[in-house]
Parts: structure tokens; C-alpha cells; sequence
């Protein structure tokens, strides 16, 4: 029996071959596109999630007290086949900051809100793709909350937070600048295959993009209204931060050396000493 292949993009047809679906790909490329740029989209759930993560907690540079959900992850393909890459949410992070809520499920609904948009801060942070708990090497850019729960916040979030349980994230965007990547020798897709040549090195979970042949290239992005916690997410590498440790001292300076404190303490010491005698000579 031949296995027949879909694809996310055409629910109502099937292939052959990936050839075949290359070629509707690229004879619908336009049309594909115009869809993807003009809806607002969020999570659509993976099937399972691909990873298992551990809950992170040792991020440098995140405040304690505070907790961070990793609302998207570039450089990974979702299940909507679209990756996204460094630099997606320069031009919106200026635009959104204090506009963006933290929501359950993406419901834009009074109960449904763990954070209104003055408690929110919106970081991009490039990150160690291990310290998201997800095996794969080099970093992420990764957009991130940078927020808390409250007296008005969704109780089963605070649950949920309280109690550490793993969760997943999902942003609510819209698409400015994608394009298409292919994998194929046939000439009609020289400029898709110039795209898939560009970004599949960059790629973490690039042996799934290969077994695909195809995924669309996302440079530029909108971040619409809200960030949501949801159980399933269609980018899994989007865990909840709980640090444990206080932003990093600067120039590298090890908090817990003692032999730091002990050069400081001497320094003050022999401060208080000057001051003293410097008040006695004009006493």
C-alpha cells in the first residue's frame, strides 16, 4: 500500500510524492502567504509534545521574585510548519511594550487574565536552548514575560504557578515578512531552495525540517495583544522560568566568593579608619 502524503497547508488533498506537494507549494506560494500574513494566529497544539523539559530555573540576568514565561522560541519549527527567526520582534517589542496581557488559553476575557499589560514586560533574551530544558545545542531568541501573579489573576494559573506544574506558551501574532523554503533540484524552486540554504543550519530540530523537505521562513512578526499560557503549544520549547538566583553581579564577579567579600570588607575598614583619623587631625 502507498503511504499518501498531507500536509498542514492542504487539509482537503494528498500526494504521492513530496515532489508533488513541492510543486503545489510553489503554484500557491502567493496565495499561501497573503493567508498567512492576513490571520492572526496562535497556538495550534502538537499532537504530543516533542520534548521533554525540565522546569529551568538557572537563566543569569532574571530576578527573583518574579516569573517569566517563555512566550516563543526562533530558530525551531512549529506545527505550522513556520520557523522563526532572530530578530522577528525588533520592531514589535517597541510597539507592544505595556500594551501585551498574560492570558490563559488566549481567551481575551475578564477571569481569564493573570496579568494586565502595566504588570507586563516584554524582554527578548537569547538563551541556551539546555536552559530551556530541550536537548539540542546553541541558543534561542526567546521572547519572554517578565511578570507575576496577583490578587486579580486567574486561579488556575496561580495554581498552576504555585505548584511549579510544566506548562507550555503561545503568542498571539500576526505575520509581516515569511517566505518559503524548499528542499528540492528542480528549477522552478531555485528561490526556495536559495531560502532553505540560508536558515536550515540555524534550525534546532533540523532533522525533522529535512524529513520534510519544506518550512516557511518567518523574519518579522506582530505580537497581537497577548501572550497565553495553554497546555499544549504548537512551538513545545516554551517553558515557565522560576529563577532561584539574583541578577548576575557585574564584570563576572562571583556573589558567593569570599574572597570578593573579604576584599570589600577590608576596603571599608580601612575607609572608616582614614575618616576617623582624618576627623581627629581636625579636632
Amino acid at each position: 500500500m502507498i503511504e499518501v502524503i498531507k500536509a498542514v497547508e492542504f487539509k482537503n488533498k494528498s500526494f504521492d510524492t513530496k515532489e508533488d506537494l513541492f510543486k503545489e507549494l510553489k503554484a500557491n506560494k502567493k496565495e499561501l502567504i497573503g493567508l498567512k500574513t492576513a490571520e492572526v494566529k496562535h497556538s495550534a497544539p502538537l499532537s504530543m509534545s516533542l520534548n521533554k523539559l525540565e522546569t529551568t530555573k538557572g537563566i543569569d540576568g532574571l530576578d527573583k521574585g518574579f516569573i517569566y514565561p517563555v512566550i516563543n522560541t526562533t530558530k525551531y519549527m512549529d506545527s505550522h510548519n513556520d520557523v522563526h527567526f532572530d530578530g522577528i520582534w525588533n520592531r514589535s517589542i517597541n510597539d507592544q511594550q505595556g500594551k501585551v496581557h498574560y492570558l490563559i488559553n488566549h481567551e481575551l476575557e475578564v477571569g481569564k487574565v493573570i496579568a494586565y499589560p502595566k504588570d507586563v514586560e516584554v524582554l527578548v533574551k537569547d538563551v541556551l536552548w539546555k536552559d530551556l530544558g530541550a536537548d539540542y545545542s546553541g541558543y534561542t531568541q526567546a521572547l519572554i514575560f517578565k511578570t507575576n501573579v496577583f490578587d486579580y489573576s486567574n486561579v488556575d494559573a496561580k495554581k498552576i504557578i504555585k505548584e511549579e506544574i510544566e506548562i507550555q506558551h503561545s503568542v498571539r501574532m500576526q505575520y509581516v515578512k515569511i517566505d518559503l523554503a524548499i528542499n528540492s533540484s528542480d528549477e522552478d524552486t531555485i528561490e526556495e531552495k536559495a531560502v532553505w540554504e540560508k536558515h536550515i543550519n540555524e534550525i534546532a530540530n533540523k532533522d525533522e525540517v529535512i524529513e520534510q523537505g519544506y518550512f516557511w521562513a518567518v523574519t518579522e512578526a506582530k505580537i497581537y495583544k497577548e501572550g497565553s499560557m495553554v497546555l499544549s503549544g504548537s512551538n513545545d520549547v516554551t517553558p515557565m522560568i522560576y529563577p532561584t538566583k539574583d541578577i548576575q553581579p557585574p564584570n563576572g564577579i562571583d556573589k558567593t566568593d569570599s574572597s570578593n567579600d573579604n576584599q570589600t570588607n577590608k576596603a571599608l575598614k580601612e575607609e572608616a579608619i582614614k575618616n576617623t583619623l582624618l576627623q581627629l587631625i581636625k579636632n
